[in-house]
């Protein structure tokens, strides 16, 4: 919870809910109206390079705003992609080296009482849980270590989940706690 906090939303794909529609635009829209954290889950598909948008990302962490005085700083925040599972496949403009790159690691769903993780739903994982998703982004990024945080991303189950399987249990009960 962050009492106070103001959220703003750049709705990339309607360009005439503010207009902004280059990483240049949107980064200065943000900062122009109070943002210090800019989160992005967007990106070009089946590219993977260092591109211009990825420079224009780079310099917008340190100045989101060249038309003002000195620097602007926004910390910029970029989804890996859903390109994975081989090596390189980080989307244009996550490359971008002052960007702040998260993954997708899988969810450990463990209900009380030792419960285990339940793997008999659809879309349920059933590997090993220490390893990025199969549709995450990968690094390297043009030799630098990419995604830079791994965060869970997949056997999310939201409150308002539209999920068929949301009614059921994620867990199965494990053993009642004995008392001594």
């Amino acid at each position: 919870m962050a009492p106070g906090a103001t959220l703003n939303s750049n709705n990339l794909f309607d360009p005439g809910s503010t207009g902004k529609t280059t990483e240049d635009t949107m980064m200065k829209w943000g900062q122009d109206n109070g943002s210090q954290i800019s989160t992005n889950s967007w990106g070009y598909t089946s590219t993977y390079t260092y591109s211009s948008a990825s420079a224009t990302i780079d310099r917008a962490v340190r100045d989101a705003d060249t038309s003002e005085t000195g620097q602007q700083p926004l910390a910029i925040i970029f989804a890996a992609g859903n390109d994975g599972s081989g090596a390189g496949t980080i989307g244009t403009p996550a490359t971008a080296k002052n960007a702040l790159t998260v993954g997708a690691s899988y969810n450990v769903r463990c209900g009380s009482y030792g419960a285990t993780y339940d793997s008999g739903f659809p879309g349920t994982f059933t590997g090993n849980l220490n390893r990025v998703v199969n549709f995450s982004g990968r690094g390297p990024a043009q030799g630098r270590v990419k995604p830079d945080l791994v965060a869970t991303g997949a056997n999310v189950l939201s409150y308002a989940s539209d999920d068929s399987q949301a009614d059921h249990s994620w867990t199965r009960p494990g053993p009642a706690p004995t008392t001594s």
